[in-house]
């Protein structure tokens, strides 16, 4: 069969998506427990972002994940929001422009907000125990406030089935069946890449 050579659709790197800067829209923002590999319980804000197709731009419709954990040791601020990392949630908010010293309920009111903004994010790779991952470390204003991305419709061919919602209850060791939920939930159509389950430093929840 025929062919012609394509170079906007050239890529490297395995199932990753390159780092950079991406238009997306918040999908979801919830708040799951999560097990940790002692079989303690904690809690993370998982953020879904899908890549806006109204962008020209590579990796329309693919999705990124992000992760805000609660703090081993908070402050009076990460305590308002129930012990979340508090300057990582503000970001978001401040990206997406929602209004500075609005009150809101609870963290849940504000992550309703969240859900459908234009938000560019930056997106790097992270080393884990000799792997690498997608993370995301900046979120900006969209350069694009006049979203008109259009939600991929499902296939019935060559997808995966999408099973009901449920919260991950699996330890660290247990991404693959991370990466497995992930897919299945990931636009209608496999993701191009996991986002690893790991956080920096005082945020790592192990």
């Amino acid at each position: 069969m025929a062919f012609k050579t394509n170079s906007s659709k050239a890529s490297e790197g395995g199932n990753l998506k390159p780092e950079g800067y991406y238009e997306t829209l918040i999908e979801s923002a919830k708040i799951e427990d999560f097990t940790k590999a002692d079989g303690t319980v904690t809690q993370r804000i998982k953020l879904k972002y899908v890549i806006r197709n109204d962008v020209e731009q590579k990796y329309k419709n693919a999705c990124l994940f992000n992760d805000i954990w609660k703090k081993k040791e908070p402050n009076e601020d990460d305590i308002s929001i129930d012990g979340f990392n508090f300057g990582q949630l503000m970001a978001v908010s401040d990206a997406v422009k929602l209004p500075d010293n609005k009150e809101y309920e609870s963290v849940s009111a504000l992550l309703a907000e969240l859900v459908g903004k234009p938000v560019k994010v930056h997106l790097y790779h992270n080393f884990y125990n000799g792997k690498k991952y997608e993370k995301i470390d900046e979120h900006k204003p969209t350069d694009f406030p006049n979203a008109a991305h259009k939600a991929k419709a499902a296939s019935h061919a060559n997808t995966y089935a999408v099973p009901p919602a449920q919260s991950f209850a699996g330890g660290f060791a247990q991404t693959s069946a991370l990466h497995s939920e992930q897919q299945s939930n990931c636009c209608a159509k496999p993701c191009a890449a996991a986002a690893a389950d790991v956080s920096d430093d005082d945020d790592y929840p192990f």
